[in-house]
């Protein structure tokens, strides 16, 4: 169980105020509610198009995304969404996710507080870290 809320995290983080532009704020707003929405849909490569396939964490989110789309029927919702700070092609932003099982085994429902980083690579906001601030069960 951990290990999927681990995962979850990882995926979205959930990923996401002071210094940005407006365009930054929407372009990593568009890229979290692609990744929310690409979980939703069970779209793995849509899901790995929103992570750099340079970050530590992108084998092992694949693998588990693709063991969380055979088990379960999730639903993501982002709760909130704010930029922490963006400094050239780097941004930290801190988004709050719910997660709730639609179907499948026993599954813990959730909302997770995340700090992200996510890189700008070729004009595209990627996710690059995540760590959990808050984990709530629900």
């Amino acid at each position: 169980m951990k290990k999927i809320i681990l995962a979850l995290v990882l995926l979205t983080g959930s990923f996401f105020l002071n210094s940005c532009g407006s365009s930054d704020e929407g372009d990593l707003k568009a890229v979290c509610e692609k990744q929310v929405e690409a979980m939703n849909n069970e779209d793995l490569d849509g899901l790995m198009e929103t992570i750099d396939p340079d970050a530590r964490f992108y084998d092992v989110t694949k693998a588990m995304s693709e063991q969380i789309f055979k088990l379960y029927d999730l639903e993501q919702e982002i709760n909130d969404f704010k930029v922490i700070e963006v400094k050239d092609n780097t941004a930290k932003i801190e988004m709050t996710i719910t997660t709730i099982k639609k179907a499948g085994p026993d599954f813990e429902n959730n909302r997770i507080t995340s700090i992200n980083t996510m890189n700008k690579k070729d004009g595209k906001w990627l996710f690059s870290e995540t760590s959990v601030k808050e984990l709530k069960k629900l």
